[in-house]
């Protein structure tokens, strides 16, 4: 049932400054965030083939999923991830959900393939970072300075993202 690359549970889904690993709001129907829901849906069997087996340069693997709980719905990330049959997925929540009380940081949560609406991996050989649709739809307004750093610092090149979300 792959998914999972070594020390992927260790470490935080994304890097962030603060520990709690809080949920970035954005509105789902932006129309760049739809293109980005879209182009990880359309892109998501190239990440479960790359993210199947025991490849040891793979760190940071996880998808952020729509996770609803009775009125509420957030987009958290997942990780570690794993599937039973291609259409549900497992895994740990690696956000602090803030409208779904009943969740918690490290909680285990499955969903459908369908409910998966980014998703994101880095090769430790390349030091590039992989998918992160939604990331680079959130920083569609940032300025290039900010676009430049996260190329260099993460190996997240949302500069060319952006171009096929447009």
């Amino acid at each position: 049932s792959g998914l999972h690359a070594q020390g992927a549970a260790a470490k935080p889904a994304a890097p962030k400054e603060d520990t709690k690993a809080e949920v970035v709001e954005f509105n789902p129907q932006d129309p760049t965030m739809q293109r980005a829901f879209k182009e990880a849906q359309r892109t998501l069997g190239q990440f479960l083939m790359a993210t199947s087996g025991d490849n040891p340069n793979l760190d940071n693997v996880g998808v952020r999923a729509r996770i609803t709980v009775g009125p509420h719905t957030e987009y958290l990330w997942v990780m570690p991830v794993g599937t039973a049959d291609g259409q549900k997925f497992q895994g740990q929540l690696n956000d602090v959900p803030q409208r779904i009380q009943t969740l918690t940081l490290a909680q285990e949560v499955t969903f459908k393939r369908a409910d998966i609406v980014d998703w994101m991996y880095q090769d430790t050989k390349t030091k590039i970072m992989h998918g992160h649709y939604t990331t680079c739809a959130l920083m569609k307004k940032a300025p290039a300075k900010e676009l430049s750093e996260m190329k260099s610092r993460y190996g997240l090149d949302c500069a060319a993202r952006l171009k096929r979300l447009r």
